[in-house]
C-alpha cells in the first residue's frame, strides 16, 4: 500500500523484523476523514487497533479523533 509505515524496534536489530504495520486510508464516504489501522508485524498480522481522524472545516486547525474499536 502507498500509505503504509513499518515500525521496527531498532535500526541495529539483527532480525530486522517490523513490530507494527501502520496503514492510513481516506474514508471514501467522508473525504475529509482518514482511517489509521495498526497491525502486528505485517499487513495480515493480528489486529491491534484503528482510529479515524477528521479535518473539521469550520475550525481548520482542529482535528477530531474518534476511536472505532
Amino acid at each position: 500500500s502507498y500509505n503504509t509505515m513499518m515500525l521496527h524496534s531498532s535500526a541495529h536489530d539483527p532480525s530486522n523484523q517490523p513490530l507494527y504495520h501502520i496503514t492510513v486510508e481516506m474514508n471514501c464516504l467522508r473525504p475529509s476523514s482518514y482511517v489509521t489501522v495498526v497491525r502486528r508485524a505485517s499487513e495480515r498480522g493480528p489486529f491491534v487497533g484503528e482510529f479515524e481522524c477528521q479535518y473539521v472545516w469550520e475550525f481548520p486547525a482542529t482535528f477530531t479523533l474518534t476511536v472505532i474499536s
